[in-house]
């Protein structure tokens, strides 16, 4: 067998290993019923504008259960959505007589599309590389971990898979079109960065780059500039023009130069790029002196940071996360603190978990020759991956952009080990042998650490799923999922739980991951009295307030919210890049009096609940705060006593909540008449959501110099409809038998 031919075979073997591999977390969630696969939220979000789509048999333009109860549109560059929509579809005209669900059929897609990404990435090694110990390695190593499971896998709907397979196609085009100098590649590569810009709304960041290595290109005058110049301008220009002529800018909303939208600031960066390049190519082919290109050049990015000063100032305070929200998401940290390291080993371990151990010899991968493919092809590879791993140091989520190319990292690694190493060994096959056996344990131990993140499988955790289950079985259905109507009401939950309820529980969100609703959160959490939390919770058609007791964060997380009372009212998050200001009393928001009080008892302004109650607590030990709180927003009975004037009433009930006894207890004072107005919340002998309540309230109070006491009975609907109880009062004796019913003279 010829050695071509022994490649293809390795390479088809290798490929159904990796097929394999891929999907080896499915037999975590076998037989991939139900919903509760996936815990990523971005993922969810996507899912749920999926599943809306085929339920509605079109794509969904405007969203609803995102940011209730505001309709926003859709914004999203346009392709990632129709490829899944359409993909989806595409299944069924060939297979029509399929039972199985859409949702399962599209789940595979980020898997199978990663499994074609590897299979490029070792075609294009296969076609340009002069060593088959690298080809073996390479195929070897195209099981990758970490970066992997971040960006694949069943039902992960973020668009990282795709935005992988794009920027690896573009890479492995530029390896071929160098190679071949065919024109074919250019266009391979201008329709990868055409589905990139279609794909993510960050594509400026990567092409920003791709400018910055066309620039050093030239300013070192290398040989391979004008080929590389070449590429660069053409494949993002070409990529760049496709998006802007099919944009239809009544689409747009009037907003023609959003950074987190879709519009034609993502295309149009890129074309400036690509004309960066053209230009900086033009002057290498005519020998024009780099001072008078640099600082053409220069003013030109002069006028360009004018234009899009606000943009910029947006990116950066995103990349530099400046603003106190992006502070607390755990993708925007950094990977790596030698500070960290120093003082404490664990963050060590962080590195070590996200590349293995292998990442110790990323020194030796960048600074040591490649002489197995042309220079211009190895430094091309070389600086994008050096650069993935360095921007995956500084912040995680970066590591969705290498995700199969870590199998490049670690097979260009050991190829290099090899190289240097095997000058220790005589040339014999025993020698060989025995450089392989010497190998061979820092590998396995590469793939083992690999094959532990691939396995892994992050699903929800029972409380998350009884939860969302609850809340899907017991909250009045709404409108607007399957059809075009309008919901009926929407569930406030912190902004980082907002797509779980969208497509778990199948309600409408206030406020979601991508921070739509932010501002309509911040106000009605960060009120400091129950009228002003309810009158807003009214203004935006709030019926239940979901409250996680587990999660720990500082408190500059919750100190800002009053800023964003003073800001316009919109879905779209404002990011904030100047001064943060904080309220240090923030510990008595209505956040902190729901998930720390239960609405039960008094903190600051606050006193026992009128409007808020109780209706669903997770399961935990007695002693135990649950996990999760659910309380729902009602207009509350209205009870009207008569007492002496100027004394106190009292009015309690007891509750059974999870395996502990509360009391709900509410002392108010008589105005001079002796009239007293009292709502409350709870309807007696309820049972539901772990909340049990006894058969009637407690009432005591003075009439006519008498201390008196009562029992009320208060029905279910007498709660949601507000209704006035105060003729089902029942005066008892001191022997605790009923005495008669007493009726409040009118005012």
């Amino acid at each position: 067998m010829s050695q071509k031919h022994l490649k293809l075979v390795i390479l088809i073997i290798t490929s159904a290993l990796s097929l394999i591999w891929l999907t080896a977390h499915l037999w975590e969630i076998f037989p991939l019923s139900g919903q509760f696969t996936q815990r990523d939220p971005d993922a969810v979000l996507f899912a749920r504008l999926l599943e809306q789509s085929i339920l509605k048999g079109q794509l969904i333009e405007t969203d609803s259960y995102g940011c209730y109860p505001y309709e926003i549109s859709v914004r999203f560059p346009p392709f990632y959505l129709w490829f899944l929509y359409r993909t989806t579809l595409a299944y069924f005209v060939l297979f029509p007589s399929s039972q199985v669900d859409p949702m399962v059929v599209a789940g595979f897609l980020p898997i199978v599309v990663t499994w074609v990404c590897g299979i490029v990435i070792l075609l294009g090694i296969y076609r340009i590389s002069r060593s088959n110990v690298l080809f073996l390695l390479c195929c070897f190593f195209m099981l990758p971990g970490s970066a992997v499971a971040m960006a694949s896998g069943f039902f992960k709907f973020d668009y990282d898979f795709l935005n992988a397979f794009c920027i690896w196609l573009w890479i492995i085009s530029y390896l071929m079109f160098y190679k071949q100098s065919s024109n074919t590649w250019a266009l391979v590569g201008a329709l990868a960065v055409a589905l990139f810009l279609g794909t993510w709304t960050g594509t400026p960041l990567f092409f920003f780059f791709a400018t910055l290595y066309g620039a050093t290109i030239w300013i070192c005058r290398s040989d391979d500039a004008e080929k590389v110049l070449n590429y660069l301008g053409s494949t993002m220009l070409t990529g760049s023009m496709v998006n802007l002529l099919t944009m239809v800018p009544s689409d747009l909303n009037g907003e023609f130069l959003s950074l987190s939208k879709y519009s034609y600031f993502q295309p149009g960066c890129v074309l400036a790029g690509g004309l960066g390049c053209l230009f900086l190519r033009g002057l290498h082919v005519r020998k024009i002196s780099r001072g008078v290109g640099i600082a053409v050049t220069f003013l030109l990015l002069l006028m360009l940071g004018y234009m899009f000063s606000d943009q910029l100032l947006e990116s950066t305070g995103i990349i530099l996360r400046r603003d106190p929200i992006h502070k607390t998401i755990s993708e925007l940290r950094s990977s790596i603190s030698f500070s960290g390291i120093i003082k404490n080993n664990v963050k060590l371990q962080a590195v070590i978990d996200a590349f293995g151990w292998s990442i110790i010899l990323f020194p030796f991968f960048s600074l040591m020759p490649w002489r197995w493919c042309e220079i211009s092809q190895a430094r091309f590879l070389r600086f994008w991956l050096c650069l993935m791993i360095i921007l995956s140091c500084y912040q995680i989520r970066y590591l969705r952009w290498i995700v199969m190319g870590c199998g490049l990292y670690y097979g260009i690694t050991f190829y290099l080990l090899w190289n240097m190493l095997k000058s220790q060994f005589d040339s014999s096959r025993k020698g060989v042998a025995f450089l392989v056996i010497a190998l061979l344990p820092f590998m396995v131990m590469q793939s083992t650490h690999n094959y532990y993140w691939i396995k892994s499988f992050s699903t929800l955790k029972d409380y998350h799923v009884e939860l969302f289950s609850w809340i899907r079985n017991n909250t009045p259905e709404t409108s607007g999922y399957s059809d075009d109507n309008r919901p009926e009401y929407g569930i406030l939950a912190n902004w980082d739980e907002g797509n779980y309820i969208g497509f778990y529980a199948r309600r409408p969100s206030i406020a979601n991951n991508a921070m739509w609703g932010f501002k309509t959160m911040a106000d009605i959490f960060s009120a400091k009295t129950e009228n002003d939390a309810a009158q807003l919770c009214s203004k935006y058609g709030v019926r239940y307030v979901v409250i996680p007791t587990f999660k720990e964060a500082s408190g500059d997380s919750y100190s800002f919210w009053p800023m964003f009372r003073t800001m316009p009212e919109k879905p779209e998050y404002t990011l904030l890049s100047g001064e943060i200001i904080h309220d240090q009393d923030y510990k008595n928001f209505f956040y902190f009096w729901l998930m720390e009080n239960l609405a039960l008892t008094q903190r600051a302004s606050f006193n026992a609940g009128s409007y808020f109650r109780l209706v669903y607590v997770s399961k935990s030990p007695a002693h135990i705060l649950a996990p999760y709180l659910v309380f729902e927003k009602v207009a509350g009975a209205k009870v009207v006593l008569k007492g002496d004037a100027s004394t106190t009433c009292q009015i309690s009930l007891e509750l059974m909540i999870g395996a502990n006894n509360y009391l709900y207890k509410k002392s108010v004072q008589t105005d001079s008449n002796g009239f007293v107005d009292i709502i409350v919340p709870y309807s007696t002998s309820h049972k539901g959501g772990r909340i049990e309540t006894q058969p009637f309230y407690k009432i005591s109070f003075y009439q006519d110099g008498k201390f008196t006491k009562a029992k009320l009975h208060v029905a279910e609907n007498d709660i949601i409809a507000g209704l006035d109880v105060s003729t089902k009062l029942e005066v008892v004796n001191d022997d605790g038998n009923d005495e008669q019913s007493t009726e409040p003279q009118d005012q």
